[in-house]
């Protein structure tokens, strides 16, 4: 693996980590409706 990309991928996934602690409860919120619509689609 290039070691840039390794570094890219670490710094989204802390970018990620870093949006999920601070904005946890708006992620769970938008998770929510994105499953409740994906289950109104499929079901």
């Amino acid at each position: 693996m290039d070691f840039s990309f390794y570094l890219f991928l670490m710094f989204c996934w802390n970018v990620i980590g870093t949006m999920l602690r601070l904005y946890k409860f708006t992620f769970i919120c938008i998770l929510d409706v994105l499953m409740f619509f994906l289950c109104e689609i499929c079901c």
